[in-house]
This record gives structure tokens, sequence and C-alpha cells, in this order.
């Protein structure tokens, strides 16, 4: 037994430490021989281990860890816990983009948290706002919204002001990809209002593109081209790759609907290399989708 406390000492050095490999490596030792522990302290080992791994990117050990942790919660009997476990699941299989498994786990979160268990209030927010992001991957962009609602409402009840924007940003970009560009203008208002009060420049960037991919669905070409423009610029602070690609791509579509189809073809170019150069598989996907009609359309004209 003395090896053992020592090795779940070892685990909480490192973790105290920020010591992430060190903590994976007690994590995977004390998991091994799970006998000799309480099943308080195998909670303990699992989630640590599972953070561990999530900072190292080892999403194998990560899914191994939560797995543990479920398991450990359900011989426990608590439903609280079965449902932390769950949460923390659904964000390990979001991260290797397994979309089935990972809805599936935020539906045991949320069906667990109906019922009202204030030890789930500081997840609550985060598993809507995850399961909205599930739901759009699998372009279920009605009930996406919803969630995005849901989760703005979680986020109001803490007091989070900069997750509320978040969320009522996704539920106007939901909105505007289900063909429901009216709802989507008043969220895009509401966020813009908050943002008048909020400082925070990534989320000023986002609602640009957000407001960018309103007005080009509306027909409002130019206006949204102006937006693109802004997040674009060379110099511009505060702007992640993610979003200059959401731009280009925006501004692309923009360019192709006016006819400009060379503007449009560099734009899609940019976006697609960002999206490759960041993994980021639906931006590759709208980028390359527009790339393909953009030369369809040149070829026609040649």
């Amino acid at each position: 037994m003395a090896e053992s406390e020592s090795l779940l000492e070892r685990l909480r050095r490192h973790k105290g430490a920020g010591e992430h490999l060190g903590v994976l490596k007690a994590a995977r030792e004390i998991l091994n021989e799970p006998s000799v522990y309480t099943d308080q302290a195998l909670l303990e080992v699992a989630r640590a281990g599972a953070t561990a791994a999530m900072e190292l990117r080892e999403l194998n050990g990560a899914g191994l860890c939560v797995e543990f942790e479920r398991m450990v919660a359900e011989k426990m009997d608590d439903p609280e816990l079965v449902a932390m476990a769950a949460f923390r699941q659904a964000t390990v299989k979001m991260e290797v983009g397994d979309s089935a498994e990972a809805l599936g786990h935020f539906q045991t979160f949320i069906e667990v948290d109906g019922s009202g268990r204030p030890g789930l209030d500081r997840f609550r927010g985060m598993a809507h706002f995850n399961l909205g992001t599930v739901l759009m991957w699998r372009k279920d962009y009605v009930e996406a919204g919803n969630a995005f609602r849901q989760a703005r409402e979680a986020f109001l009840e803490q007091g989070n002001t900069e997750w509320v924007i978040r969320s009522i940003l996704q539920v106007a970009w939901s909105e505007v990809t289900a063909g429901r560009p009216e709802p989507a203008g008043a969220y895009l208002d509401q966020a813009q209002e908050l943002l008048a009060e909020f400082e925070d420049a990534d989320l000023r960037t986002t609602a640009l593109c957000h407001r960018a991919y309103y007005h080009y669905t509306v027909g409002e070409l130019d206006l949204a081209l102006n937006l693109c423009n802004e997040v674009l610029a060379v110099g511009r602070q505060h702007t992640t790759p993610h979003q200059m690609g959401e731009a280009a791509w925006i501004a692309g579509e923009c360019r192709f609907a006016q006819g400009h189809l060379p503007q449009a073809l560099d734009l899609a170019k940019q976006a697609l290399e960002i999206a490759l150069s960041e993994s980021w598989s639906s931006g590759m996907s709208r980028a390359g989708n527009l790339r393909t009609r953009i030369l369809r359309a040149m070829d026609q004209t040649a």
C-alpha cells in the first residue's frame, strides 16, 4: 500500500507543478492497478489524467481516462458524477471529431441535468454550447440554434458575459445557416449591444465575421465585403487564422456573386490555405467548394 500511496502523492505533486507528462504517466500506472485505491481516489486520478492528456494533445490517453471516470461514476451510482464524466467524454470525442459519440454523451449530461442539479451548474453552459457546435457539424442547424439559446441562458445565470455573447453569435450563425436571416439579424443586434460595453477584441472580430455572413446571405454584398476587409486588413491585431479564413471565404463568395472571378479565386485560395494549415475540415470543405465553382465558371466563360 505504501507504494500505491506514493504514486498518488507523485501524481498530486506533478499536478501542483503543472507537469502534465508526469501526471499522465502516474495516472496510467495507477489506473493499471486500480484495486488498491478508493473510488474517490480513482475519480481524482482519472480526471487529472484526462486534463493532462488534453493539454498534451494525447487524445487516446484522454479517452481512456474519461472512460475510466465514467465506469467508476456508474459503479458509485451517482447521477451527477455520471453526468460530469459524460461531459468530459463528449469533450474528448469532439476533439477527435467523433460527432455521433460526442452528441450521445452531451445528451446524457443534459438528461441528468434536466432535473435541476446545482452540482452541474458550472458545466451546464458549456455542455449546451458544445452540443450546439456538434449539431452544427451534423448540419442540424435548427437544433443547434436551440442548444446555443440554452447555453446563453445558462451563461446568463452565471453572469458570464463573454460566453453569453459567444452563444448569441452562434445562435445568429445557426439561424443564417438554416436560411432564417430575420431572427439572425436580431441576435446580431443583441450581441452588438453587449459588445458596446464589453471589451474583447476576439469577440469583436468574431462578430464582424458573423455580421458579414449575415449581410452576404441577404444580398448586401458590398456591406459584407467591407466587414470582411476589416478582418483581413494587414496588421490587424487579435485576429485568429480561423477568423481570417472565415472572412476570406465570405469575401470570396461575395466576389463570386458579383462576377469578379479572379478576385474570388484569390480569396478562395487564401481561405483554403488557412484551413489546410489549421487542419480545419469544415473550412477546407467550404473553401474547396467555392474554388471549384469559380474554376468551373472561369472555364465556361473562357
